[in-house]
């Protein structure tokens, strides 16, 4: 397996660990990264996609632009959807999960400490 086959991988276990985790991903700013989004989250946001990927795409050019003064996590709520992001250190790429449910909040907390451990193996990884 290649690097991108082993973070997919890892992808797939961060989505896994939490029933609230609909989708996640690595991307940086214009959305370029390894994205793993089952096939009922992509019909689920297919109508909503446009402002939701403009919306993702804002908060990293955000993430890019203050990571050099430590920015940690990033947690919005957006049509419907929670999006969880951790940044890797001193870019403008972040492990991002979208989160469904009735608190996705709560979720997003309950989700970190699996996020943070997904970011520590891509950072060693990469």
């Amino acid at each position: 397996m290649g690097k991108a086959e082993d973070i997919l991988e890892r992808l797939r276990s961060l989505k896994e660990s939490h029933p609230s985790i609909k989708a996640a991903m690595v991307a940086r700013k214009g959305l370029d990264g390894l994205v793993m989004f089952p096939p009922d989250f992509k019909a689920e946001v297919s109508e909503l996609w446009g402002p939701l990927s403009d919306s993702l795409d804002n908060i990293l050019g955000f993430v890019g632009r203050y990571s050099d003064v430590g920015i940690s996590r990033a947690y919005v709520e957006l049509l419907g959807y929670g999006v969880a992001l951790l940044p890797l250190p001193g870019s403008d790429t972040a492990v991002i999960v979208f989160i469904g449910g009735e608190d996705p909040m709560k979720a997003a907390l309950d989700v970190m400490p699996n996020m943070e451990a997904a970011r520590e193996w891509i950072l060693r990884t990469l």
